[in-house]
């Protein structure tokens, strides 16, 4: 559990890569493409399942730990993911900046 919180975070990261990563596959491929319905729908699925990975990377485990009567626990590790992906994305918008 000690290395939990960072890992959580990473996968967090590594989510947030793919996902980009997919929107610019598909930005590509469709870039004269007229919008359709599937469209909407497609970005409203994806956010709903972004909404539920992260929901599952971040709050999971403190809430097993809060109802486990681990209260101290719980808030360490979301505080330990949530502090690890600021970094990250402080580190991110860092490099965004400097090009």
């Amino acid at each position: 559990m000690k290395y939990q919180p960072l890992l959580n975070a990473l996968l967090a990261f590594i989510y947030i890569i793919f996902i980009s990563l997919t929107i610019r596959l598909i930005e590509s491929v469709r870039h004269d493409a007229p919008d359709t319905i599937f469209d909407a729908v497609g970005v409203l699925s994806l956010f709903t399942l972004s909404a539920a990975v992260m929901s599952y990377l971040f709050f999971f485990t403190p809430i097993s730990l809060l109802i486990q009567n681990q209260k101290k626990e719980s808030i360490q590790f979301f505080l330990k993911t949530f502090v690890t992906f600021f970094l990250i994305t402080a580190v991110v918008l860092l490099v965004v900046f400097q090009q």
